[in-house]
């Protein structure tokens, strides 16, 4: 019997007052809840094999769609060649916007999944148009040279002269092996 009065009998109560709720609980549970069958669990699996390929059907048409889209902005060729590529472009914008390219020197690259960056620093000195200019041209529709990061600074004893240190990416397709650049090239132009 349940009895709350007496303090001996306080603790039976509420284990058999839980117990009556649990047993309530479990009866609307069966009597409410179809059970499981074999063809609903298949109409399940179905679905959500569905919804997997329809997934993974989506996920590799965006990846073909990306490499498409990349492929325009990848450098054919090895490391060196691209470096060098790299340099002729960057001593002809500097070269027709009347800028003096003072050093350009290749860092370490690495291997991205699918692409592999080749990174560059250089400096050039010039009026701030000219090497606003320069660094426009590595915005410009078709560029396949990442603009990274840029320092500027005056430049020092003429007020109107600005020197830039410019961080620069170029992307190729990965391959087997690693990505290293050994051309070290300095010099000036203009």
């Amino acid at each position: 019997m349940i009895n709350f009065k007496k303090r001996e009998e306080i603790l039976p109560s509420v284990m058999i007052l839980f117990s009556i709720i649990i047993m309530t609980g479990t009866l609307f549970y069966m009597l409410l809840v179809r059970a499981p069958t074999v063809a609903n669990a298949e109409k399940l699996h179905k679905s959500a094999r569905k919804h997997i390929l329809s997934d993974t059907h989506m996920a590799t048409t965006r990846a073909h769609d990306a490499q498409v889209a990349a492929a325009p902005r990848l450098w054919p060729g090895d490391a060196r060649s691209v470096t060098s590529a790299v340099l002729a472009q960057l001593t002809d914008t500097a070269r027709q916007e009347g800028v003096t390219l003072t050093s350009f020197r290749p860092q370490r690259g690495q291997t991205l999944e699918g692409v592999s960056e080749l990174r560059f620093a250089a400096q050039v000195s010039g009026t701030y148009p000219q090497v606003r200019n320069v660094l426009a041209s590595f915005d410009a529709k078709g560029a396949k040279t990442a603009l990274r990061s840029v320092d500027m600074a005056a430049g020092g004893a003429k007020a109107n002269v600005v020197t830039a240190t410019i961080g620069l990416s170029a992307f190729l397709p990965a391959s087997e092996t690693t990505v290293t650049t050994t051309v070290h090239t300095g010099g000036a132009n203009g």
